[in-house]
């Protein structure tokens, strides 16, 4: 018999006849958000009209990494991309993007 020994000094017999699971344990899901607040996460902030001249007024330095990608749908998507993180601190999909804010 094995024995390991334990915090306080005492040995403890270490049983051999438990089976070992090779699966992975998993935790159980929690639900935190509802259905509607998901979306809300995923989706790009709604600006009032002053906050999109806050967020999209790009520096030089910031038009500039976004002048060597190739076509002027890139550009904007990175520049609508770079915006939108300036705001709530998230990236979002392209297809979420909001017409208005291309404007």
């Amino acid at each position: 018999m094995l024995f390991f020994e334990g915090s306080l000094g005492q040995k403890r017999p270490v049983s051999r006849s438990a089976p070992v699971s090779k699966e992975p344990r998993t935790l159980p899901s929690m639900k935190i958000l509802t259905a509607v607040e998901q979306a809300a996460f995923a989706s790009p902030p709604v600006f009032t009209t002053a906050q999109p001249r806050h967020h999209f007024a790009f520096s030089l330095e910031v038009q500039e990494l976004a002048a060597p990608l190739r076509t002027p749908t890139k550009q904007l998507g990175f520049l609508l991309s770079w915006g939108y993180l300036s705001a709530p601190k998230q990236l979002f999909l392209p297809q979420t993007f909001r017409s208005l804010d291309s404007e």
